[in-house]
């Protein structure tokens, strides 16, 4: 706590002789309409006073002596920047973190802490969506206000760019990429993407191989407040061991026989921006102390070196593996684990959600039409015999095979005879005979209702029918006119 003569120490210091040793207010608001809205919320009457005094030549400040009363100030005023001390009266820190994250995210929040209680209580703030932190340092006032008008500014340049790039992505939305799908749950998933984004903490996506996981990586990073940062992915099967230190981590000059000068790694050239660490899973156990370094200390050693760097990376990790089991199997370690799994975003495989095909193929099938200048077409019965395959490979099995068939018969219709055998063939569609059977007579055989109580395209669900060889008893079914075919 700061009070009486120290106080007013302080206070001489920002408002008397020494105040041409503070730091210049160059922040440009003076031709805005209007200041933006800070709330400096601190027990401590001497914080408080300290804090608000400093902000109020660029900023229009509202108080709160106690939890209740920075409740009260976010709920009826647009507050861009929240000063918030982790221990109050009446509600916390963590609590009214909770309800700015309830909110929407629309006040940016920075957490007032002593320095004590920096390392024990970030990581759990962060969690709940704080960008920020002011430790209470008053051994260098002078350094410590500038540091508050820094964290401000940043923090409103950090607010408006996110609100610019969420307008840029609601007005670009349209086929930006394949992730804008019809599915309940890809719907759901394109929701959390957007929620996760805004905040700085650690993601990792789990998915089979082929579902997309590179792609909602970089979808998170382009709604995020890093978007015009760098985006650098990192796929860890894709090096050999004794390299991958080098890689990731970078290396001093010298370090070892043919290292002439100074490499900087996956960590330094992701700097400011967004790094995607794909099949963590396979991580050698060497490596994983360093990684765990990275995410509690946010610093590197280069080999070679044993001065720390201190590094500003987003991490969003990716793997198709169970990490759990590889815990258990001491392959990964525990510590590690529960570092990197804050926020998890899962992908279901394409056979989980049919009615994403049709929209996949037209958008594979624009793309590469409209990339290699060709007028390809796909014919009905092909597009039918895809719609009804499984996709074991996923995005990338159906992705791979549009590209191949648009270059491959430039100007043609597609018809079922220039597909892969596995599509053609009926034994590989994996059609279940007597569940669909069964399907269909839960609903009279009104195929449409069959189809939207299954979420699949109708085409989808005829092709299954028309390969299960059911097609003869529906056509029968029709004739007596006992039931509606939909």
């Amino acid at each position: 706590m700061i009070h009486g003569l120290y106080f007013k120490k302080i206070m001489d210091a920002y408002i008397g002789n020494d105040f041409d040793r503070l730091p210049a207010r160059s922040y440009d608001f003076a031709m805005s309409e209007r200041k933006p809205v800070v709330l400096v919320a601190d027990d401590d009457e001497g914080v408080r006073e300290l804090l608000a005094t400093a902000l109020e030549g660029e900023y229009r400040v509202f108080r709160a002596k106690d939890g209740k009363e920075a409740q009260g100030v976010l709920q009826t005023q647009a507050v861009e920047v929240a000063f918030l001390d982790i221990h109050m009266p009446g509600k916390n820190a963590f609590e009214l973190l909770a309800e700015i994250l309830g909110a929407g995210g629309k006040t940016e929040p920075i957490v007032i802490t002593a320095l004590q209680d920096m390392t024990q209580l970030a990581f759990k703030a962060g969690q709940l969506g704080a960008t920020d932190f002011l430790s209470k340092d008053f051994d260098n006032v002078n350094a410590f206000l500038e540091e508050v008008l820094l964290k401000a500014k940043l923090a409103l340049d950090r607010k408006r760019r996110r609100e610019e790039i969420e307008a840029e992505t609601k007005e670009h939305a349209p086929f930006d990429d394949s992730f804008f799908m019809e599915s309940v749950k890809m719907k759901d998933v394109a929701r959390a993407i957007e929620h996760i984004a805004r905040f700085p903490v650690t993601v990792l996506i789990l998915g089979d191989s082929g579902t997309g996981k590179d792609v909602c990586a970089r979808r998170i990073h382009q709604q995020s407040p890093r978007a015009k940062m760098p985006f650098v992915p990192f796929n860890v099967a894709s090096l050999a061991a004794d390299l991958m230190e080098n890689e990731l981590f970078g290396h001093e000059k010298g370090a070892f026989t043919g290292a002439h000068s100074v490499h900087r790694g996956y960590f330094e050239r992701a700097h400011g921006g967004t790094l995607f660490i794909d099949e963590i899973g396979e991580l050698p156990i060497r490596l994983q102390a360093k990684l765990l370094r990275v995410l509690q200390e946010k610093e590197i050693v280069r080999v070679g070196s044993t001065e720390p760097l201190k590094v500003d990376v987003r991490l969003i990790f990716a793997t198709n593996a169970d990490l759990e089991k590889k815990v258990a199997a001491g392959e990964l370690r525990s510590d590690l684990y529960y570092r990197i799994k804050v926020a998890t975003i899962s992908l279901p495989p394409l056979k989980d959600r049919p009615e994403d095909i049709p929209f996949l193929i037209d958008f594979f099938w624009s793309k590469y039409c409209h990339e290699f200048s060709l007028s390809t077409q796909l014919g009905g019965e092909a597009r039918a015999a895809m719609n009804g395959y499984l996709w074991p490979g996923n995005i990338r099995e159906l992705e791979n095979l549009v590209q191949h068939l648009v270059i491959s018969y430039p100007g043609e219709v597609i018809g079922v005879d220039h597909l892969p055998p596995q599509l053609k063939n009926a034994t590989n569609v994996d059609v279940d005979r007597e569940a669909l059977l069964g399907l269909l007579k839960r609903f009279a055989f009104n195929v449409k209702e069959a189809a939207a109580s299954e979420q699949i395209p109708l085409s989808t669900l005829y092709y299954r029918i028309k390969k299960s060889g059911l097609s003869d008893m529906i056509r029968r079914e029709r004739r007596q006119g006992d039931f509606g075919i939909g």
